[in-house]
Parts: structure tokens; sequence; C-alpha cells
């Protein structure tokens, strides 16, 4: 969101330009493509079931493909002039490129995604070009707030992790989303770039929610949290994962006690002194 490019920051920084990238990706196609199912469309989202339900239509705002929608909001922003290309001109009148930052590393597939995405985006005139990078690679230049356009997994925690330690949910040092935001929020304004008022809310909400004792309360504030992020659409999302879907747990049914999920689909660690054989 700051990046250096002005005319692309001013952009990032309107959600309505982000939602409309969002409803301009065919979900549903992806799905059929890479994950030959097993995986649902959706924003990133917290784990389905209790509490938070991941599965409820919440996590589907903005996730419908509707490339009408989607060039109808880009014309709204201003962005009705093109290249000889037919590409959509910033508002300035310069070319506008988004570089996506892909990693190879989590998951392995997210350039091949990206590629996709970047066709859903130039048949509503936004061009982008995809570069791969390695996972250190990849970290180093996104924690130094060098991408453009970032790509890589993320969720809002689930299983035994609370959403509360997850850094994507909040505006926490490390995060996936506005690191420069977060530096700011960490320094007290001393370094970084001043976030949104939305942004500074999610600090304020995770506070409450850490001082709560109640857990219907906490769960309450919780919905508050997801809610400004479905409306902001800081990240955006393509699919989740089943739990059960695509993990390793193919053994002998002997052998007891092993790990059937994760942690919204993650390797998960596990301790072999668990398991015990079943005679």
């Amino acid at each position: 969101y700051a990046t250096e490019d002005e005319a692309k920051s001013e952009l990032y920084n309107q959600k309505e330009f982000r939602q409309a990238l969002s409803v301009a990706i065919n979900r549903d196609e992806i799905i059929k493509l890479i994950y030959k199912g097993g995986v649902f469309a959706s924003q990133i989202a917290p784990m389905r079931g209790e509490p938070y339900h991941g599965e409820s239509e919440l996590f589907q705002s903005w996730a419908q493909y509707d490339p009408d929608l989607a060039n109808q909001m880009l014309d709204d922003l201003g962005l009705t002039e093109r290249d000889a290309d037919g590409f959509r001109l910033a508002p300035n009148g310069e070319e506008l490129l988004l570089v996506i930052s892909a990693t190879t590393a989590w998951p392995a597939e997210t350039p091949e995604l990206m590629e996709l995405v970047k066709g859903y985006w130039a048949d509503v005139g936004i061009n982008a070009t995809v570069t791969p990078e390695a996972g250190p690679l990849w970290g180093t230049r996104h924690s130094a707030g060098e991408h453009d356009v970032s790509a890589r997994g993320g969720h809002f925690g689930g299983g035994p992790v609370h959403p509360t330690l997850n850094a994507n949910t909040f505006a926490l040092g490390g995060w996936q989303w506005g690191p420069e935001w977060a530096l700011w929020l960490d320094t007290n304004g001393e370094q970084g770039v001043e976030p949104p008022d939305d942004v500074k809310q999610l600090r304020v909400l995770r506070d409450q929610i850490l001082g709560e004792p109640d857990e219907a309360k906490r769960n309450e504030l919780m919905q508050e949290v997801f809610a400004l992020h479905m409306d902001n659409l800081w990240s955006i999302g393509l699919v989740v994962d089943d739990p059960k879907f695509g993990q390793l747990a193919n053994v002998h049914n002997r052998l007891r006690n092993v790990v059937t999920w994760s942690i919204s689909g993650e390797w998960t660690p596990t301790i072999p002194a668990q398991w015990f054989i079943n005679e």
C-alpha cells in the first residue's frame, strides 16, 4: 500500500479498486484447473464451524465472479482511458502495470495461480505480470516493503491457534499485507507509514479481545474484526481448503493417535512418541 509509485499507491488504497480486482477473478475455474476440488471459493477465512464459521456468507464478500461489475467499478474509479493493447491507464495517463511477486514456497502453486489471476485481470483491462520468487527472497523483499503486489498462502488462524496470534488477522509485525503500516503501529508512528483508521481499529479490537474474559463477547468482537477485513479486502483471497484435504494421513489402521487435521491446511508438526500400535 505504500509502494513508491504514487499513482498505484493511490489506487491500492481505494477499497473499491481491490473489490473490483476480486470480483474479476473466476475462482470456480481456478478450483477446476488447479485443485480438482477439495477447496472452496472464498476470501481469506477462519476455520469452518464453531466458533467463527469460516463457511458463512461474510467470507463470500466480493468473491463472486462478475467481470461486468468489475469493469463498471473500474470505470467509476476513473480508469476509462486505455492504451493501444486495451489495458487501462493510470489516472495520470501513464502505464498501469501490476507486478505480482509470487512465492514458490507456500503454496508451491502460487505462480501458477497468479498466472490465471493475471488473465482474469486482463479481461477487465488491468495489465499485470507475474514474477516467481523463492521463499527466502520473497520474505526478504516483502519485509523490506519492496513488493508491488505480493502473493502467497494466508489464513486467519484456526485449530489450536487463536486468530489473535495470527499476524494476518491483526496489524501485527510480520503480517503479509501492509508491512509499512505494521511498522508504524509497532513504533508509535516513529517509522513506517500511517495506516487508515480501519487498520488502527484492528489493534483496538485485539486489545479488547485479549482483555475480555467472556468467550461469547470475544467471539462477537472477532466477528467485528472479520467484517472489517471483508469490507476492506486488504488481502484478496482465492480459495480456502478443507482442513482434511491434501494432507498426509495415509497410515496403517493399526497406527493410532495420528493427527488427521491441521491448522488451516498447513503442515503441522507431530510427535511420533504420541503414536501407538493397536494390537
